[in-house]
């Protein structure tokens, strides 16, 4: 690919990023952040912790990440392990279909 073509490429993608990836959460930050009225605010933050239905829908996204990553990787090591130790019929396959999941 020359220089000619690939710069235009470079930018149209900076661009996508920019807008669909950076600006968002951008927005969000600076919404949870910012007041109207007041300016910098920490008080949506003091909201969050104070109502006990927020802090308990807090703890439930907390404790199922705990539990989602201890499951994955109760499955993952042994799996990792054999695949890595042996050599049994498929392995290439098995090794192609582990990788699947990352690429989708």
């Amino acid at each position: 690919m020359t220089k000619k073509i690939a710069l235009p490429i470079y930018f149209i993608t900076l661009l996508f990023f920019a807008a669909f990836l950076i600006w968002p959460i951008w927005e969000i930050i600076h919404g949870a952040f910012m007041d109207v009225r007041y300016g910098f605010t920490l008080g949506y933050f003091k909201e969050v912790f104070a109502n006990p239905l927020y802090m308990e829908g807090l703890c439930n996204s907390f404790g199922m990440g705990v539990c989602s990553t201890f499951l994955a990787l109760l499955i993952a090591l042994p799996l990792a392990y054999h695949a890595n130790r042996y050599q049994f019929p498929g392995r290439s396959i098995f090794m192609a279909m582990v990788l699947l999941p990352i690429m989708l």
